[in-house]
């Protein structure tokens, strides 16, 4: 027989009604949880009978205990509810047992992969103060960047440890150590499958429990990345500006890499990326090719009947004097027209190329020596004007040999 509804239970509209009785099929069916689930995503107010301070509560709970079923079935429901939600409290709290043998790989190499394994293999074979001798060896041998993991404050470390253990389980199995927890977990999975096939379902039924967890979880990340997104980027102030000039606009760079590149890159290439070259050697030779015009002061009048030297001698002279009398030779910057110091002209002559100060003195110098468009790097053009220098002081170093008169003086 069908109970009536009691007097002090509102009944709602047709539509809500059917609402509370198809969500009263869902909860005897799956159980107290879901009613949570509901709550959970209750976004549109659908089902805000859920809840003690809705005015319809009372119809739901009145529903619930079995308001038009029959007492047997009622009882039969109560029970199920009962054992439904004793049931999913016990298993929450008990966790399935952990997959050694699972790894999540990172982003990495095959040849990474491989030498962590080998690595991680020979050390659960030889013990862990192996792998700090292994690492002092492949230091000395040059090889620090691609054994790197082997630090505990790398990040392949935990992958590296991982492997570790796992080998250090399979050696246990295959020695025959019957006595280690890990290889009775082995031997009982292998000699048990219906076992085997019961602590999978029961995995499953873990993980469906926990997707309510998992789904708040995303949620929470899913709020912070909306709110970064929320964010004002464009209200900042600038600090600094960096200027490109002309010589940077032909300058040759390396080809951009993809981030998929970045990231499958072995450790070895990655550590030569960060290290940085070693400065090149201060070279203090000077060979015929280097001298340049040397502002000295100015030379005497020839003395008629002089002894001519042979050709090169007096330059060699000339320089001897200077280096003897103590001046610093100067070089003519052929852009701002200034005597430079031969030991600051370098630096001078980089500043130069890179001052927007100076481009259109740049110009006029490229126009006037070069004849056709050029591609060449800020070191090319460097280097390119030193040798015009350097060719221009020697051209003006020859001295004007006079010819010898042929008769009577």
């Amino acid at each position: 027989m069908s109970s009536e509804i009691p007097t002090n239970v509102n009944v709602p509209p047709e539509e809500i009604r059917q609402s509370i009785d198809k969500t009263v099929g869902y909860v005897l069916k799956n159980g107290l949880s879901f009613e949570q689930r509901l709550l959970a995503n209750n976004t549109e107010h659908k089902f805000d009978f859920l809840t003690p301070e809705n005015e319809y509560y009372n119809y739901y709970k009145w529903k619930i205990d079995g308001g038009n079923t029959t007492n047997s079935n009622n009882t039969t429901s109560n029970d199920l509810l009962k054992s439904q939600s004793t049931s999913e409290k016990a298993e929450t709290m008990e966790r399935p047992r952990k997959l050694k043998f699972l790894v999540d790989l990172p982003k990495i190499s095959a040849l990474d992969l491989d030498i962590i394994k080998l690595t991680a293999l020979y050390v659960a074979k030889n013990g862990d103060e192996y792998a700090k001798k292994l690492q002092n060896h492949e230091i000395k041998v040059g090889n620090r960047a691609q054994f790197d993991f082997v630090n505990e404050k790398h990040s392949l470390n935990k992958l590296f440890r991982q492997y570790i253990d796992q080998y250090s389980i399979l050696l246990k199995f295959y020695s025959n150590q019957p006595e280690d927890e890990d290889v009775l977990q082995i031997n009982e999975q292998l000699n048990d499958a219906d076992k085997m096939i019961s602590n999978a379902y029961k995995r499953a039924q873990y993980d469906k429990m926990n997707k309510v967890e998992r789904k708040e979880k995303q949620k929470l990340i899913e709020q912070k990345q909306a709110h970064f997104a929320s964010i004002d980027w464009q209200d900042f102030a600038i600090v600094g500006m960096i200027e490109f000039d002309a010589i940077d606009e032909v300058k040759e760079l390396p080809a951009p890499l993809s981030r998929e590149n970045l990231l499958y890159r072995s450790l070895e290439s990655k550590s030569k990326d960060l290290e940085l070259p070693a400065p090149a050697p201060v070279s203090t030779a000077k060979t015929d090719e280097d001298k340049v015009k040397v502002a000295t002061v100015s030379k005497p009048p020839a003395i008629k009947g002089m002894k001519i030297r042979a050709a090169g001698e007096s330059r060699l002279k000339k320089s001897e004097v200077s280096t003897t009398s103590g001046v610093e030779p100067s070089i003519k910057c052929p852009i701002t027209g200034k005597m430079i110091p031969e030991s600051k002209f370098d630096n001078h002559l980089k500043v130069l190329l890179r001052d927007p100060r100076y481009k259109q003195e740049q110009e006029n110098f490229v126009r006037k020596n070069f004849s056709y468009a050029s591609n060449l790097t800020t070191d090319q053009v460097y280097e390119n004007i030193k040798r015009i220098v350097r060719k221009r002081d020697s051209d003006s170093d020859q001295p004007q040999k006079k010819r010898p008169q042929i008769g009577p003086q």
